[in-house]
C-alpha cells in the first residue's frame, strides 16, 4: 500500500455557433505520486488445471519492479448542442 497526494486541475472553453450549438474544448490534468512495486504471487486460482508450482511461475516469469503513475491528461473538443 502506498500513499501519495495527487491534483485535478483543468477548464473548457465555449464558442457559440448559434441558438443551441457550441464549439466547446475542455482539457483536464490529473497529477499524483509515482510509485514502484514489486508483483508478487500469493496463490494460484487454478491450481487444478496448472502443474508447475507457484514459486517456479513466479521464477520463469521473472518479472521486473512496476512503476505505477496514475496521472493522466485529458483534452476533448467537439459539439455541444442543445435540444431545447
Amino acid at each position: 500500500s502506498t500513499n501519495s497526494v495527487g491534483f485535478n486541475i483543468g477548464g473548457d472553453v465555449a464558442f457559440p455557433l448559434g441558438e443551441r450549438l457550441a464549439l466547446f474544448a475542455d482539457v483536464r490534468v490529473f497529477g499524483g505520486g509515482e510509485t514502484d512495486t514489486a508483483l508478487v504471487f500469493d496463490r494460484m486460482l487454478s491450481e487444478n488445471v496448472v502443474q508447475s508450482s507457484l514459486a517456479d511461475i513466479e521464477a520463469f516469469l521473472d518479472l521486473a519492479p512496476l512503476r505505477l503513475d496514475p496521472g493522466f491528461t485529458r483534452v476533448l473538443a467537439g459539439l455541444r448542442w442543445r435540444p431545447w
